[in-house]
C-alpha cells in the first residue's frame, strides 16, 4: 500500500512527461558472496555529483527489475536517479546455497 501511494505521489509530480529515450543498464554487484543483478538510471544531471534523489526500486514477491523499466525512465527524467535491485533468489540476482549445518550430537542411550 505504502508504494503505491508513493508512486502514485511521484507520478503526479511528474505527469504530462513523456517517455524519454534514456536506457536503464544492468550491472552486477557481489555482496556477501552472492552476485547481485542491479539496475540504475545513473545521475540526472549527468555529471554524478549525487545531487539528484534516489529512488530505490524493490520488486514484489517472484518478480524482478523488468518490473520498473517503465517507471525508471520517467522518474529520470523527472530528476530522480532510479536505482532498482533483483531481490536474493529472484530475477537475475543469484541464490545463495542451502546453508550446511553440522549434524545434531548423538542422543544419550
Amino acid at each position: 500500500m505504502m508504494i503505491s501511494l508513493v508512486f502514485l505521489l511521484l507520478a503526479s509530480q511528474i505527469s504530462g512527461l513523456s517517455l524519454p529515450s534514456t536506457s536503464f543498464p544492468a550491472s552486477r554487484l557481489v555482496l556477501n558472496g552472492v552476485e547481485h543483478h542491479i539496475r540504475d538510471t545513473g545521475d540526472p544531471a549527468g555529471d554524478d555529483s549525487g545531487s539528484a534523489p534516489v529512488a530505490v526500486l524493490l520488486h514484489g514477491f517472484a518478480g524482478n527489475t523488468d518490473s520498473w523499466e517503465d517507471v525508471a525512465p520517467l522518474l529520470r527524467q523527472g530528476g530522480v536517479r532510479a536505482i532498482a535491485v533483483d531481490r536474493v533468489g529472484f530475477g537475475r540476482t543469484e541464490r545463495p546455497p542451502a546453508p550446511t549445518l553440522p549434524p545434531p550430537p548423538p542422543l544419550p542411550r
